[in-house]
């Protein structure tokens, strides 16, 4: 009975390892794996996003002692681009060049593959990072910590509700990046995930808590509905595109609650 339960609290921190060792720049070490296994390891990518965040809150609280919220903000999501490597952003950047004008489903996802940021590319990356640092500069410093930590935790579930509601747009025969986002996601890691999900949003004021979930998921389900018409299912560079506009959302909710509540 003990072996059993070692044996299965090790086989889930190996999903939390192989997570961080796919999504953030965290050395893990050796870490088996399979495609099988890695559509596990999306029950754990909000808990991922925790670690993340209490990094970004952490160098936001420290810097935002001495300097003002707006150095601290910058800094902050720095810390943020270089943990992760910024492969959500790289995600964002490509779907704005393939969704930026019409294109049909080939075109669509060609430009998603190809390496070569064009002008929808920068402008969506340049207009997150200012969005972000705006924000979460304009929010109090207090509750701006909180945030921080929410927004990379709640923000990680939506691509998983994609996941879970959609399909990968490349079929079997097509090249891809990122072959295990195949994998179909069961409720059940959609429910692990959402509970992590859950617990960050006490970090929010209740208004932000009850509010920002809500227009997030909306928000995702739109782009997913985009998606689906465009190229008939998800990619990476979409997933990236959800998680990116998902945190800009809730940040703004809670800047909009701090004032106004």
């Amino acid at each position: 009975m003990a072996w059993d339960l070692r044996r299965t609290i090790r086989s889930e921190w190996d999903l939390l390892r192989l997570s961080l060792l796919f999504y953030t720049r965290i050395p893990v070490g050796h870490v088996a794996y399979s495609e099988e296994r890695m559509g596990e390891s999306f029950r754990y990518f909000p808990l991922l996003g925790a670690i993340v965040g209490a990094v970004m809150a952490g160098i936001y609280a420290l810097a935002g002692y001495y300097l003002p919220n707006t150095v601290a903000a910058v800094m902050s999501v720095i810390v943020g681009l270089v943990v992760t490597g910024g492969m959500h952003e790289d995600g964002l950047s490509d779907y704005c060049d393939a969704f930026g004008g019409y294109h049909d489903r080939e075109t669509t996802l060609r430009i998603m593959k190809d390496s070569a940021t064009g002008v929808y590319g920068i402008l969506g990356l340049v207009m997150l990072l200012m969005s972000r640092v705006v924000l979460v500069s304009y929010i109090p410093y207090e509750s701006a910590i909180g945030a921080i930590v929410a927004m990379a935790v709640v923000a990680r579930w939506m691509p998983i509700l994609v996941m879970r509601l959609s399909v990968y747009a490349r079929k079997s025969g097509e090249e891809s990046k990122a072959t295990h986002l195949r994998q179909t996601v069961t409720t059940k890691t959609l429910l692990i995930a959402a509970l992590w999900a859950i617990l960050a949003l006490l970090l929010l004021p209740w208004q932000a808590a009850v509010v920002a979930p809500v227009l997030m998921i909306g928000q995702t389900l739109l782009i997913m509905r985009i998606s689906n018409k465009r190229i008939g299912g998800y990619t990476g560079d979409v997933l990236g595109a959800v998680e990116c506009l998902a945190e800009l959302t809730l940040l703004l909710v809670t800047l909009v609650v701090t004032i106004y509540a």
